[in-house]
């Protein structure tokens, strides 16, 4: 045995015998690119334990942990998911962000005066979410520098009935600052 590193690890055909991490792998084969704040709902345990056997499977090669966005994302190793949409699905599950795009998918061509009435946040808070999403590649403008003509791209399309709001999945008071 190695310092700092546990043993099971040692041992990689005893890392999945345990339940709680066999939970965590089906609840991630399930919903790839789920969160970690999710996981902690979906799978009712608390961070302590979580963080434990997330740090076993993910150095015994089971999962793999992604930045997308300000989210934390898991996946299971064998698993191949494209980072563009895995960027654009963490980034829909924010509440004023997914209603600033939901606003833009039901209205073609809007303008920023529209989308700013509409989201109530204001036209900073709208701006800076309008080109997040531009970014991911979920909206796209006529001109780049005054966002006019706002649309949705086929991506956005498509993601939106298959990402419910953030307080569909977890709510907001239990997710881990970190993990937003």
């Amino acid at each position: 045995m190695r310092l700092g590193r546990p043993a099971i690890l040692d041992r990689p055909a005893k890392v999945l015998e345990s339940p709680q991490r066999q939970l965590i792998i089906a609840i991630v084969r399930e919903h790839p690119g789920v969160s970690i704040g999710e996981l902690k709902q979906r799978a009712c345990m608390s961070w302590g334990p979580l963080y434990h056997h997330l740090s076993i499977l993910e150095r015994s090669g089971h999962l793999t942990a992604r930045k997308a966005g300000r989210r934390t994302v898991l996946l299971a190793a064998d698993v191949q998911q494209d980072a563009r949409r895995l960027e654009a699905i963490a980034l829909l599950k924010g509440d004023s962000v997914r209603g600033v795009a939901e606003y833009i998918a039901s209205h073609a061509n809007a303008t920023m005066a529209d989308v700013i009435q509409a989201s109530g946040l204001g036209a900073r808070g709208t701006y800076y979410h309008v080109s997040r999403l531009m970014q991911a590649g979920l909206v796209t403008s006529s001109s780049v520098t005054r966002h006019s003509d706002l649309r949705a791209t086929p991506l956005l399309e498509a993601l939106l009935p298959l990402t419910p709001p953030a307080g569909t999945a977890t709510s907001a008071n239990q997710e881990n600052p970190s993990d937003t």
